[in-house]
């Protein structure tokens, strides 16, 4: 199979059936949206390119100009990989807390980094990062996409909703992503909802710790995920369910499922299997069910942080 571009490998995931979760039995048919196969390694692959294509369209930018964009983690993978193979230069608005692979990436692909260090209210860096984000990108040959209240997020990930409806046949009983910017779980489940027969149970899920689903924000370690405010591209009455995950749980079932079915997961998708099991244990969920999981990327930066606590 020949492409003209790398980002033309993006999307058409597998569905890959899951053997062993924790609380499912042989009734139940648990299947994870593989999302690292993508070139830049996760789900934002989908939402990066439809981002800049729109903005091609629109004639906001155009080559040799500059993207920038708060990120810290998996936007920012795809982002470079595709400005590079596009011909754009980006600028990637990070913090303290970004992991330095992350940052390492980034610049493997020609990214410049701008590092802020100045806390918001909540104690966190996402709002003075979009905020420079923004400033910065109403210079002159300068664009800032926005991935949080871009509707180019969603509309980037309609599509995955279609794979995973042309997969299955239309016969998806529960949907579990996480909530992250929005996009994904919005997406496909505007999809879902749209298109099955029986619209599917929504179930969304954010780290202990998020605000998304109300409370109060705390420290967490997972990444890529959870914010200190309710992104635009959140649509709350597309989601039945909502659960908040702890990074323990959610770390212990990415060693399990690594061990047990040879998949290696970052954090968010460890989340989201953890949800599987606590509504399947629990009887919200049935045990018949036809139960999508999106998994959003994998393990492999992630091997000193949630793995390094692996015993052979």
């Amino acid at each position: 199979m020949i492409k003209e571009s790398v980002y033309e490998c993006i999307g058409n995931t597998p569905l890959v059936k899951l053997q062993h979760l924790p609380n499912a039995t042989n009734s139940t048919k648990i299947y994870g949206k593989i999302e690292y196969i993508n070139p830049g390694l996760s789900i934002k692959d989908r939402a990066a390119l439809r981002l800049i294509e729109d903005a091609e369209k629109r004639q906001l930018i155009i080559k040799g100009d500059t993207i920038v964009e708060s990120t810290s983690g998996n936007m920012g993978h795809s982002l470079a990989m595709i400005c590079a193979a596009k011909g754009y230069k980006l600028i990637c608005i990070v913090d303290p807390k970004t992991p330095k692979i992350n940052i390492e990436i980034y610049k493997a692909y020609g990214a410049s980094i701008l590092l802020i260090t100045d806390m918001d209210e909540y104690g966190g860096y996402q709002k003075n990062r979009i905020l420079t984000a923004k400033k910065i990108g109403e210079k002159i040959n300068h664009f800032n996409l926005d991935q949080y209240s871009n509707p180019s997020c969603k509309s980037g990930n309609y599509n995955t909703g279609y794979e995973i409806f042309s997969d299955l046949n239309g016969k998806i009983d529960v949907l579990i992503a996480s909530v992250s910017t929005g996009g994904h779980l919005s997406g496909v489940s505007k999809y879902l909802k749209q298109h099955c027969i029986k619209k599917p149970i929504v179930v969304g899920v954010e780290p202990l710790g998020s605000i998304i689903f109300g409370g109060c924000q705390m420290p967490y370690k997972q990444n890529g995920t959870g914010l200190s405010f309710v992104p635009d591209n959140y649509t709350p009455s597309l989601v039945d369910i909502k659960l908040k995950c702890n990074d323990n749980d959610a770390f212990s079932m990415c060693r399990y499922i690594a061990k047990n079915e040879g998949i290696l997961l970052g954090g968010s998708s460890g989340s989201v299997l953890w949800a599987a099991s606590k509504l399947l244990k629990s009887g919200d969920i049935k045990q018949d069910s036809n139960i999508v999981c999106i998994l959003p990327d994998g393990g492999i930066k992630y091997i000193d942080s949630i793995y390094k606590e692996v015993k052979s």
